[in-house]
């Protein structure tokens, strides 16, 4: 039975065809050794449809990179899309009021709650850092300041009520089994201070919004961030001085619909999501509705946005 052996010599650059036939040649060894040149993978494969094709080149190992964008189901991108549409569909109004037609939406993927949503305020401000993402960023911090005086609020009356002096029965009590009394204690007005959670309220589309912190931020993790983990969606691509604004914010992930080729800083121009010198890295999406935003309103699928904020994608604007 013959064996058919294949071994990698060396590269093709390092050695050309005819040479290395007349080498086999002059050692007398073309009964056994018959070259060809064979593509072989450069990289190692980083997706399973890479590795399914690169294997039959040549025999390689793979390993699932958990840090790559994962899989988006049916169900999550029509989520996806509709933080999207909602988000395009205030550029018209926004347009009307003179201001740059750009927004940006911060949502929490675990819950779905729309966070905070906000645009461009640099023309009735006269600020140039109110881009729609600093706005955003800035809308989700007062809505964590609401519900950290909301719950000094609480703790402050706990502790007042605690110091009240006992009535004379439970004083008694107290002497005897000072133990049950402070037990009883708290099961009675300390457990009726707890803070109920409460269903985020309906925003109102025609100004810039944050929920008002009803909810029960003990279940809810605390982050050592702003706005850790947290997705955002956006009208435009930011400017570098907003896309850094999401790294120290450490949102998970990033969708916008529009490119911006001068100044974008989350493709177009810059990589700021994926800088290597930066401690924090985050997925981003390009082109999200890019065909439904960009569609005349007559049509079926338009979002019906303002059309004006399509053309920023050539001109020389910072979002």
């Amino acid at each position: 039975k013959v064996v058919k052996l294949d071994i990698i010599l060396c590269q093709e650059s390092a050695i050309s065809y005819e040479d290395l036939e007349q080498l086999i040649q002059k050692f007398d060894l073309t009964k056994v050794l018959k070259p060809r040149i064979h593509g072989v993978p450069l990289y190692p494969p980083l997706t399973r449809n890479q590795f399914e094709i690169w294997k039959m080149a040549w025999p390689t190992t793979f390993r699932e990179d958990t840090s790559r964008h994962p899989e988006i189901s049916d169900s999550e991108k029509e989520t996806i899309m509709g933080h999207m549409r909602y988000t395009w569909e205030l550029t018209k109004e926004i347009a009307s009021k003179g201001e740059v037609p750009s927004v940006a939406t911060i949502v929490d993927p675990k819950t779905q709650v729309v966070l905070a949503t906000s645009h461009d305020t640099r023309n009735s401000t006269r600020h140039i850092l109110n881009h729609a993402v600093m706005n955003c960023v800035e809308a989700v911090a007062k809505r964590e300041r609401k519900a950290f005086e909301k719950r000094q609020q609480a703790q402050s009356v706990t502790e007042s009520d605690s110091a009240l002096p006992p009535s004379p029965a439970c004083g008694e009590k107290r002497k005897e089994h000072p133990p049950s009394c402070d037990s009883s204690s708290n099961e009675g007005p300390h457990k009726k201070l707890a803070l109920d959670p409460q269903p985020l309220q309906d925003q109102d589309p025609q100004q810039d919004k944050e929920t008002d912190g009803n909810e029960d931020d003990e279940s809810r993790p605390k982050k050592a961030y702003l706005c850790t983990g947290y997705d955002v969606y956006l009208t435009h691509e930011p400017c570098v001085m907003c896309s850094m604004a999401l790294v120290h914010s450490r949102v998970g992930r990033v969708f916008y619909t529009i490119p911006m080729k001068a100044s974008g800083g989350l493709g177009s121009v810059h990589k700021i999501h994926s800088h290597p010198n930066l401690n924090h890295h985050f997925f981003t999406y390009r082109h999200v509705g890019y065909e439904e935003a960009t569609a005349a309103d007559t049509e079926k699928d338009s979002w019906k946005g303002d059309k004006g904020a399509i053309d920023l994608e050539n001109e020389n604007v910072d979002c």
